[in-house]
């Protein structure tokens, strides 16, 4: 993302005419917007987690939802257009005195400035001219430019393809699965986004994953699909290698994993219909080629080094018993004898739909 705000941009300026904010004192559009926050834009860190990635002012529009960055953004950008002067607050402490990693604005009226909190509690109980403590004041370029540069430093995430409006989640993948000891009760989610990539940035760099020819991104994605297709390092490694000479052949990697994911399914809840196996999410490797748009889990380091470490085998086809065992074919014709001898033994999965 190479901005955050949009001033005068087409769809900024519609939301202002529609909500009819010229000629307004900066309380009166302020609480105005407000109003509208608190009716159309969720609060949520799940879709835009706010660290290392901001969500811009066009995001928030079109995903409804965000978090205090968001927000920021997309009062900045109407604010700008509306000829006010921005800056940016990078909070420190609270009205309340309470320690807070968080983002709002100061806006200029008259020569005057005044802190406007969009986000709750703050939006609901005090956001136009809140009297925070303690904090540091940014310019919109300076702003950027702080952001870019903690962007920078996990050079393993690729944010044009988590800033894709088809992922789910966009740290989905990216966060290390682990045992994490956390002594404060003040840490912020911040820190603990932090803490996670951190960890995934240590294990990546300890595999040498630069020395692959795959990008971060798909090394991810291709590892969390055989952290939830297989359980046992080798079947892992075989699985690897037939993907990858399913991708070179052209041919869909057809993974029923990836196509629950898609769907918000949950694995082995139920059996999806021909219609769902087929429908045309970026995530479903029964219809489309290649890999899918992202990760669809947090990979362990052993499906990491899979990816990394492939076995070479002749199979293209595999199946998974209800206990686990992966069992690999080398003709379509020939999975489907398995499959109905797991059937005839009671290994087979069943679903009460």
């Amino acid at each position: 993302m190479e901005q955050y705000i949009h001033p005068n941009n087409e769809e900024i300026t519609q939301f202002i005419e529609e909500l009819e904010l010229r000629n307004l004192s900066l309380k009166d559009t302020t609480l105005k917007i407000f109003e509208w926050l608190d009716k159309n834009i969720a609060y949520s860190r799940l879709s835009s987690p706010y660290f290392p990635l901001q969500r811009s002012d066009l995001d928030l529009l079109e995903f409804r939802t965000g978090t205090c960055g968001d927000y920021s953004n997309f009062l900045a950008s109407v604010f700008i257009t509306l000829g006010f002067k921005v800056q940016y607050v990078l909070l420190k402490t609270d009205c309340y005195k309470n320690p807070q990693e968080h983002i709002c604005l100061t806006v200029q009226e008259n020569s005057v400035w005044k802190l406007i909190d969009p986000t709750n509690p703050y939006r609901k109980f005090c956001g136009f001219d809140c009297q925070h403590q303690e904090y540091e004041i940014k310019t919109p370029e300076e702003f950027l430019k702080w952001n870019k540069e903690l962007e920078r430093k996990y050079d393993f995430i690729n944010y044009d393809k988590i800033s894709d409006s088809s992922i789910r989640y966009p740290l989905e993948g990216y966060l290390f699965p682990d045992t994490y000891h956390i002594d404060s009760k003040n840490i912020s989610v911040k820190d603990i986004f932090k803490m996670l990539l951190d960890k995934m940035d240590k294990e990546l760099k300890s595999l040498n994953i630069s020395s692959s020819n795959m990008l971060p991104h798909e090394i991810l994605t291709l590892a969390s699909i055989v952290e939830k297709e297989g359980k046992a390092y080798e079947d892992r490694q075989k699985m690897v290698d037939l993907f990858n000479r399913r991708i070179a052949a052209g041919i869909t990697l057809g993974s029923d994993v990836t196509s629950y994911y898609g769907l918000g399914v949950k694995l082995n809840e139920r059996d999806l219909t021909v219609k769902e196996y087929n429908d045309k999410n970026k995530y479903n490797t029964r219809v489309i080629k290649g890999l899918p748009i992202g990760p669809i889990c947090m990979p362990s380091k052993s499906s990491i080094k899979a990816v990394l470490n492939p076995i070479k085998h002749d199979g293209l086809y595999f199946v998974s018993d209800k206990y686990g065992k992966i069992y690999f074919s080398k003709t379509g014709a020939e999975q489907e004898r398995v499959i109905a001898s797991l059937k005839k033994e009671g290994k087979w999965f069943i679903h009460d739909n």
